[in-house]
């Protein structure tokens, strides 16, 4: 290894590592956020920091690999020294050269943690939730906000001591009309992320077309009105359990099924596509560094984190909606940008190879 190629890996490990700070601070300090904002109490966050540092670490790796070539190579080119390497003989693609085999580890680091470490993140965190959600409660109740159970669905206490409630307002809002119940008191349970409100010796109110009707009811229950088709979650299980599952196609007419095969095929494909993800996002940076010069680290990230969310999230985003139904492959939209940005990272890199590209011109 030449003097050349340890200063440019040098530069970019070291980039590497404080820009995959920023980023574990941005995502799993927004994370944390999310969590307080749905009524964790803060003193219990730091039991999920471990799961949620585990979650982010698949998603960290391409981003801080990618900003960290940006702002390197964009330095070398800001900075005259991709010049200087041209005018002693030496190419642009010289300097690059000893970035393969980081790019190439730093892909299958991102292959093992897909498989082995991301499915374990993901049951983590839900079984964090399940855990916090009681806490949720109470903290909410004690602080006289509403407990969500979805779009339209909220629950008021003035009291909650383990599962049972004292004082209960439900309120249930939809195109039809509004429903109001009050009831002394009420129990509630949970099944998985799910709130279930059972409230006893119940007053009824619904409001339909401006009239209200009023009735009593010794029982009446409350919950997340979501019929839940799976008893699986496809992304936390690992992936030799998860291939049948997005293997397992319904027959077309099926009513039931979708969502867990949609969900399984999901989270297959990320998994395979993500080491991919680093390569493809690794040419890209490195492309334009050499030829652009981008060297601000705030536009690294910017410039990197835009083009992750556009490659991942369409696929996500479509999938996501309408879940239950018939849904085409969502590879047909995981890999034409990442073939999109690759072609544009070789481009650049073949562009900046040429004899005499990046030596200033004389008048």
């Amino acid at each position: 290894m030449t003097l050349l190629d340890r200063y440019v890996l040098g530069l970019v490990g070291r980039r590497t590592a404080v820009l995959a700070g920023v980023f574990y601070a941005i995502l799993v300090g927004g994370q944390g956020l999310l969590f307080a904002g749905r009524g964790v109490p803060l003193e219990a966050l730091p039991d999920l920091l471990v799961p949620l540092v585990l979650f982010a670490t698949p998603l960290v790796l391409p981003l801080a690999l990618g900003s960290a070539l940006l702002v390197s190579l964009g330095g070398m080119h800001r900075d005259g020294e991709f010049q200087a390497l041209a005018a002693a003989g030496l190419r642009p693609l010289r300097a690059v050269r000893s970035l393969g085999l980081l790019v190439l580890a730093a892909a299958l680091v991102a292959a093992l943690l897909a498989h082995l470490v991301l499915p374990r993140a993901m049951a983590d965190i839900r079984d964090s939730r399940e855990r916090f959600l009681s806490a949720a409660v109470g903290q909410r109740v004690a602080d006289r906000k509403p407990i969500s159970l979805g779009e339209g669905v909220q629950v008021w206490a003035d009291a909650a001591e383990g599962g049972r409630l004292t004082g209960v307002t439900a309120r249930i809002t939809g195109d039809d009309g509004q429903t109001v119940a009050f009831a002394p008191r009420a129990r509630w349970m949970q099944s998985g992320d799910d709130l279930r409100f059972t409230m006893e010796d119940v007053v009824l109110v619904r409001i339909e077309g401006g009239a209200p009707t009023t009735l009593r009811m010794p029982r009446w229950t409350v919950d997340q009105l979501e019929e839940r088709e799976q008893s699986v979650n496809p992304d936390s299980l690992p992936t030799g359990e998860l291939w049948p599952l997005a293997m397992a196609k319904p027959d077309p007419g099926a009513t039931t099924g979708w969502r867990t095969y949609n969900n399984a095929r999901l989270a297959l494909e990320l998994r395979l596509i993500l080491p991919l993800a680093v390569i493809c996002l690794a040419v890209f940076a490195a492309g334009i560094g050499v030829v652009a010069g981008i060297s601000e680290a705030l536009v690294a990230i910017g410039v990197m984190a835009l083009l992750t969310v556009s490659c991942l999230y369409p696929a996500i985003g479509y999938t996501k909606s309408g879940v239950s139904s018939p849904k085409a492959d969502p590879a047909w939209l995981l890999l034409p940008p990442l073939i999109i940005i690759t072609a544009v990272g070789i481009w650049c890199l073949i562009r900046a190879g040429r004899p005499g590209t990046l030596l200033p011109r004389r008048g």
